[in-house]
């Protein structure tokens, strides 16, 4: 009789919680969808988008499917808007008007000068906002948090743009301009991130900065580890940046890996893989021993990613890049409720990419696919993670500053 009244007790307070919680966010739901339509500039964009992932994240552990999905169709719905805000004000901000903090400012304005200890970099490849706020507690052992904000990606949101972009402090027009011999074209065959280190240093001159640093690139949990053994000489200099490449990796291999596919449903299930790799992952131990070693850790993406599922039809000749998201092309062209078809590159911080050639960037969940191929093209890729499109998960990413914690 005692444990029967002692479990329905126990019962009768998850029913209550439940509904507690189930009010709560329904009442914050109500706020944020009211709210989405009056959005007219980056700041209220980006307060906008941190109320909603960390609603999102705070269901994490007990949410019920309904709830996501109410806030999976309010992210559709506001990645409607936000396609054409973009379009709308991003050539505005690169001539300078009222422009957020932007991946190619993000070296010279709030790194460069927040240097006042030996500093280490991540640079995180593909980590979205959502992601930063599911791992922000594991950190929480060894740093303070110092300053936290929000950095637009530039356009396209791919790493061949964005990451360089960061690295040299320059929109990729002017990459292409000032550093013709490190700039890749689409055309290449060659890797475009092989140059971020030059990039850096040759920022670093422009800026007079004397300081000892280093560039150090990790693709695989063996570059990792060796890292982690190098932070204690590391902590001797004022600045070691570290482009981490595992996350990409991780998104990737949904399109491919069967095993991933059943692991990374959906955003949910992808913030709980991410905090199980990180917790038995180098990057854990890298993180760990800059603490120790009393470093600041700076930590940043060069962009997100975000689950495909609307195919856009396509059609173009046959000299075009490869990605989903963005397509730079001879006579290409998308309805503009999809995609952004961008015709004065230069307006956007893009270089030419030749006669009757131009940029276009999809919208909100879209990929492109074509005609002759679409069946294919749909079965394999949708529900698949792309980034170089226009959406609040690829532009958006954090920018944090994390102070260490004494140790005795």
């Amino acid at each position: 009789q005692q444990m029967l009244l002692a479990l329905k007790k126990h019962l009768d307070t998850k029913k209550l919680v439940q509904a507690h919680q189930s009010q709560v966010f329904h009442s914050k739901y109500a706020n944020l969808a009211d709210l989405m339509p009056q959005l007219s500039n980056h700041q209220q964009w980006s307060t906008w988008y941190l109320s909603l992932i960390e609603l999102e994240c705070d269901l994490d552990q007990h949410g019920d499917p309904t709830l996501f999905e109410l806030l999976n169709q309010l992210k559709k719905q506001a990645n409607r808007f936000f396609g054409d805000f973009i379009a709308d004000q991003y050539p505005q901000w690169l001539a300078g008007q009222h422009s957020p903090l932007r991946s190619d400012l993000l070296l010279r304005q709030e790194i460069l000068p927040k240097i006042n200890q030996p500093t280490l970099l991540l640079i995180l490849d593909n980590l979205r906002y959502d992601h930063w706020i599911s791992l922000e507690q594991l950190f929480a052992a060894w740093y303070n948090k110092d300053h936290e904000q929000v950095v637009w990606s530039t356009l396209p949101t791919a790493t061949a743009y964005a990451r360089n972009a960061i690295c040299a402090g320059l929109l990729p027009h002017l990459i292409a301009e000032k550093h013709p011999d490190l700039w890749q074209k689409e055309s290449d065959p060659t890797g475009k991130n092989l140059a971020e280190s030059d990039l850096i240093g040759r920022l670093l001159q422009e800026e007079n900065t004397d300081i000892k640093w280093s560039y150090h690139k990790v693709q695989n949990q063996k570059q990792g580890m060796a890292l982690a053994q190098k932070i204690p000489q590391l902590a001797k200099q004022d600045l070691t940046v570290v482009v981490y490449n595992t996350l990409d990796k991780i998104a990737h291999a949904k399109t491919d890996s069967d095993l991933a596919k059943e692991l990374i449903v959906d955003d949910r299930s992808y913030r709980a893989l991410l905090q199980t790799w990180f917790a038995h992952s180098p990057l854990n131990k890298i993180a760990q021993i800059s603490a120790k070693h009393q470093m600041t850790l700076m930590i940043t993406s060069d962009h997100g990613s975000i689950q495909v599922g609307h195919p856009i039809h396509l059609k173009s000749d046959k000299n075009i890049n490869a990605n989903l998201r963005y397509k730079v092309g001879k006579s290409i062209k998308a309805h503009p409720k999809e995609a952004l078809n961008i015709t004065n590159p230069r307006a956007f911080g893009l270089p030419p990419a030749g006669p009757n050639h131009q940029y276009i960037i999809a919208k909100n969940d879209g990929f492109f696919t074509y005609p002759q191929q679409e069946h294919e093209h749909v079965q394999h890729y949708k529900n698949s993670y792309q980034h170089g499109g226009i959406s609040l998960e690829e532009v958006l990413v954090p920018f944090v500053v994390l102070k260490p914690k004494p140790f005795l």
